[in-house]
């Protein structure tokens, strides 16, 4: 493979692997270097990358295990998704850009509370988009496995919304 070919296919699959590795590290440096490692690992392995159908879904996946492998060896707090995720409007209002504060932290802190798997899932369905088939060939699952995962991840974050609503937590 060609170097101007990996950069393309670096180049489309480095902010969704940066989304994950934050998730699941919490540290904008510790996600920049486990992406680092994807990338070493998948030039090294370039001549292979030809017979690979899905690089997105590849990349993810060892993105996915060095996340693993890392948690494992130091127990990483899991991310704060307001500094990856925080998506601004064109011209908020003080008012809403505190609103948007708080949601975001509510939905952070929600996600916190979902175990690996399910937050996992979540994020790869609500953020990335991902099919069903796709979350679960990354998270070596059976496709109704993901979905109960998801389904009581949604469950879970409903339930504690919910619950911070009734304590007047977000109006």
């Amino acid at each position: 493979m060609q170097l101007k070919k990996f950069e393309a296919i670096i180049q489309e699959v480095q902010d969704p692997m940066f989304r994950m590795a934050m998730s699941f590290t919490g540290d904008v440096n510790s996600a920049k270097d486990i992406v680092q490692e994807v990338i070493i690992k998948l030039w090294k392995d370039k001549d292979k990358l030809e017979e690979i159908q899905n690089m997105k879904a590849w990349s993810l996946r060892i993105t996915r295990n060095l996340c693993i492998d890392r948690k494992r060896k130091n127990r990483v707090v899991p991310a704060e998704l307001d500094s990856a995720f925080y998506v601004e409007s064109d011209n908020p209002t003080p008012e809403r850009e505190t609103i948007l504060e708080d949601q975001m932290n509510l939905v952070s802190k929600a996600l916190e509370g979902l175990n690996d798997k399910q937050r996992m899932a979540m994020i790869l369905r609500e953020v990335e988009g991902h099919t069903y088939q796709e979350i679960a060939d990354l998270m070596s699952e059976n496709i109704n496995q993901v979905k109960i995962l998801i389904h009581r991840g949604r469950q879970n974050l409903k339930s504690f919304i919910q619950k911070e609503n009734e304590y007047g937590i977000i109006g």
